[in-house]
């Protein structure tokens, strides 16, 4: 009994820890982030479409916005033909590192036109652990391709070791892609609702 009781509030306490006090690694100036979220009627706590992301972005004046996704789905990758494994990409705006105040370790990260039209830009960011699982920490990596869904991505760059994004709940992504190419993994290429505007929605 001892033990639970003493076990409970730790796993509380930790929780908290990592939600409110625990400062993201490589994240300038965290106190000053915030979270919007997207409302519809009375649903709060939705994800904001991209249309309304878009607007929002051209038009704050005192917030500077950037877009990521939460919560990855796996998806099959392949370093050599017909040798397959898994990772979890996540999805950002392209000026996402930028808000955040860091940079990639080696190279850079995604320029605003691999950002701008679905499906152009096959393109990615590979996470500290994932380079060094996969790819030995080879420092030749940009310019090499990962296949992520049959479909090949060219690297170009790597994030330092200890960012992981800034959701505390989340398990980092493995590499990071433009939303741009959310739709190629997880939605018919042709169908683009989750990039312009869900139907029968006008606005948010």
């Amino acid at each position: 009994m001892l033990g639970l009781g003493i076990g409970a509030p730790t796993t509380v306490f930790t929780l908290v820890n990592q939600l409110f006090f625990v400062r993201p690694a490589e994240v300038m100036e965290p106190h000053r982030l915030v979270k919007m979220y997207g409302t519809h009627g009375d649903r709060v706590d939705r994800a904001m479409e991209h249309p309304d992301f878009e607007y929002y972005r051209r038009a704050a004046t005192s917030l500077e916005l950037a877009a990521y996704s939460e919560g990855g789905i796996d998806a099959p990758y392949s370093l050599s033909p017909g040798e397959y494994d898994q990772l979890t990409p996540g999805f950002v705006s392209d000026n996402y590192v930028d808000v955040l105040g860091t940079r990639a370790l080696i190279s850079r990260g995604f320029l605003p036109e691999e950002n701008a039209t679905p499906g152009t830009h096959a393109v990615l960011v590979l996470s500290h652990p994932f380079w060094h699982r996969a790819f030995a920490s080879d420092p030749d990596v940009v310019g090499r391709t990962l296949l992520i869904a049959d479909r090949p991505y060219t690297i170009l760059g790597v994030m330092p070791e200890t960012f992981a994004g800034i959701s505390p709940l989340e398990s980092p992504p493995d590499v990071w892609l433009p939303i741009a190419m959310h739709g190629d993994l997880f939605a018919d290429p042709s169908d683009r609702a989750w990039w312009e505007r869900m139907p029968g929605r006008s606005s948010t």
